[in-house]
């Protein structure tokens, strides 16, 4: 359990190098939404909202802003999938 706090410690150093990069108003539409899931390998799992979010992360300059942020993470991370929330 202890592990699972040190990864969402991790996630919120990605989110504020996120905001950092970005405009406040797109930081907290889009990414602010997203809820960091786990670790899968060397894949990031995070879950969004809908399909619009789904879609908004498969551009690749998005997907690479989030795989660029995830450097904050103490593992080689390479690809971000998404869950949709229930």
């Amino acid at each position: 359990m202890e592990r699972f706090y040190e990864l969402i410690e991790q996630w919120g150093r990605c989110l504020a190098s996120i905001k950092g990069q970005i405009d406040n108003h797109t930081f907290h539409v889009w990414y602010a939404p997203l809820k960091f899931r786990g670790i899968n390998k060397r894949s990031l799992v995070l879950g969004v909202p809908n399909d619009t979010f789904e879609k908004y992360f498969k551009d690749g300059r998005t997907r690479k802003i989030l795989v660029d942020a995830a450097k904050h993470f103490d593992c080689p991370i390479v690809t971000v999938y998404f869950r949709q929330q229930t």
